[in-house]
């Protein structure tokens, strides 16, 4: 994440200059990326906590990889797709 913070911002100051107003923009858009990818590490964490039974925790970590599996890398594209000149030119 503070890769992507770095290179959105950087091309945003780039590209807008330093003024207030894009810099508010950008610090939006970049909210709600981050409430992004918290919401799915906690869905993740959850996911994978230790269950009672031991059945339970191996069928969930199956299950997680059989979805991601079947999705392939369309599945991935909305964590490790992100391209910093994109969401820019989106402010």
């Amino acid at each position: 994440m503070s890769l992507e913070d770095a290179g959105t911002l950087a091309y945003a100051i780039s590209k807008y200059g330093e003024d207030a107003s894009s810099l508010h923009k950008w610090e939006a858009r970049r909210h709600a990326r981050v409430q992004q990818v918290a919401e799915f590490n906690n869905l993740s964490a959850k996911a994978r906590e230790a269950g009672k039974y031991t059945v339970v925790q191996w069928f969930r970590e199956w299950l997680i990889w059989g979805v991601l599996r079947i999705k392939g890398p369309e599945g991935h594209r909305r964590l490790y797709g992100y391209d910093c000149a994109i969401e820019v030119a989106a402010l």
